[in-house]
């Protein structure tokens, strides 16, 4: 089994929130291909030694089987483009390979996502953020993850790179759920 800190990686959206988790990863000494469609938001990590990659189908490709793919995305919209657009991931994951999305989209989405992966071979980890981009940028989000409870023990210490709080919800969409939750008792 290889260490979890020398799985190849890769990170799709780096804005606000991605920039600052994955910046993290690197931190712990993970290397990471990256993806963004703003180029620009590439730069601070590159300069820190991740690498670009052009699309969501590259990176799941260059990860390989035993690779693990995180994403930071704005909205359903955004990670339906990713998982099934033409050069989306399902076009170059392998068997074997983890998904983990960090971003807060509907438990519905979610849910097709799994399916496909799912269908595909592929590992998901639903894994919701509480907190806003300072507590990223100061690794002290609270992290809720569904899904799959040997996925979630094995990547654990890459999701600890993200701050102190962890929780294991569930094995489907819980996080999703529970994300959605604590943003309606916020608002």
């Amino acid at each position: 089994s290889i260490p979890v800190f020398s799985l190849p990686m890769a990170w799709i959206g780096v804005g606000k929130m991605g920039q600052p988790m994955a910046g993290h990863l690197l931190s712990a000494g993970a290397q990471l291909l990256l993806c963004d469609p703003d180029r620009e938001r590439l730069t601070p990590l590159l300069q820190r030694g991740a690498q670009a990659v052009d699309d969501p189908a590259a990176a799941a490709a260059r990860v390989g089987a035993s690779g693990v793919v995180f994403s930071s995305l704005p909205n359903d919209a955004a990670l339906r483009e990713v998982v099934f657009g033409a050069r989306g991931l399902l076009a170059g994951a392998q068997p074997g390979m983890a998904f983990v999305d960090t971003s807060t989209v509907s438990p519905t989405l979610s849910a097709e996502v799994a399916g496909a992966l799912q269908a595909a071979g592929l590992q998901y980890l639903r894994v919701t953020v509480s907190g806003n981009n300072h507590f990223a940028e100061s690794a002290t989000l609270t992290v809720m993850a569904s899904g799959d409870a040997a996925l979630y023990a094995r990547l654990q210490p890459l999701l600890a790179c993200f701050g102190d709080k962890h929780f294991h919800v569930g094995t489907a969409e819980q996080a999703r759920t529970l994300k959605l939750v604590i943003n309606l008792m916020i608002a």
